[in-house]
Parts: structure tokens; C-alpha cells; sequence
């Protein structure tokens, strides 16, 4: 059975609001720590899932892998633009606020839409460069991640 994504709230056992400690507990040592302080954003790699911690608590977690979880209407990783948009309907991007592709249904979950890799190309995501791209191939434009945050 596959991880529940729940928005503004939860991906499978992990929830907003839980501590380092607790997170560390369910998914083991990260592959990956982006930033050390607890007055600053940290990211835990984990792999399948990334973890943001703000003061050593969970206020972000991210999808990376379809198998990290979907929604109950069944999108999670790699889901087509065109089946997104016509079960959550046509998100908008919120370039200030998130630099992701809101949900038009429920507050609290967010999309980072991608393309396949161009010939040429070796990614289009160099690690935490921050790029988003524009549904500009809607016909082959997929989901990359889902970040579920506080709904505020």
C-alpha cells in the first residue's frame, strides 16, 4: 500500500510539525543534509523523500519518488500535467510565494512541474538551483516533486 499524501498535513507517517528526532526515527540516516542550523532551513535528503526543518521541525516535505505517496485522488511523481489538470484542475504558479504550481483545490500542497530531459541535456534540476520551468509542452510536461507545507 502506498504513503498517503495529505495536504497541508502529512506524507505517509510523516507529519508537519514533528521533530528532527522524530523524523529520524521513522525514515533512518539522510543521504543528504542541506544547512546545519536550527535557526535556518535544513533540508534531510532521504532519497524517495526530502524533509525541511525550520528550528529542528518538519515544515516541508517533499515527494520525490512515485512511491513516496499520492493524493486520494490518486496523483503523486510522475503524474502527466494533462491528468493533474483534470483531476485538481488547473493549477496556478506562484512565482513570489513558492516558485511551484499551486493546487486550485486545497491550500497546503504544491506541484514542481518538469519536462523530459532534452537531447544535450545531463538534467534539468541541478541540485537546489532553484530553476522552475513554464508548462510550455503541456503534452509532455510532468509532475518532478510535491511539497506539502502548512497551509497558512
Amino acid at each position: 500500500m502506498i504513503d498517503r499524501i495529505e495536504p497541508g498535513l502529512a506524507i505517509g507517517r510523516l507529519r508537519l510539525g514533528m521533530s528532527r528526532e522524530e523524523v529520524l526515527a521513522i525514515c533512518g540516516t539522510p543521504v543528504r543534509v542541506r544547512g546545519r542550523q536550527p535557526e535556518a532551513l535544513t533540508i534531510l535528503d532521504f532519497g524517495l523523500m526530502r524533509v525541511g526543518l525550520n528550528g529542528w521541525v518538519a515544515t516541508m516535505l517533499i515527494a520525490e519518488d512515485a512511491t513516496a505517496g499520492e493524493t486520494s485522488d490518486g496523483i503523486r511523481v510522475g503524474a502527466s500535467w494533462a491528468r493533474l489538470v483534470a483531476i485538481r484542475g488547473e493549477p496556478t504558479y506562484d512565482a513570489e510565494e513558492t516558485g511551484s504550481w499551486v493546487d486550485a483545490l486545497e491550500p497546503g500542497i504544491w506541484y514542481d512541474i518538469a519536462r523530459p530531459v532534452q537531447p544535450g541535456e545531463e538534467t534539468i534540476d541541478p541540485p537546489f538551483r532553484g530553476e522552475r520551468l513554464f508548462v510550455e509542452d503541456p503534452e509532455h510536461a510532468f509532475v518532478r516533486r510535491i511539497y506539502v507545507m502548512a497551509v497558512k
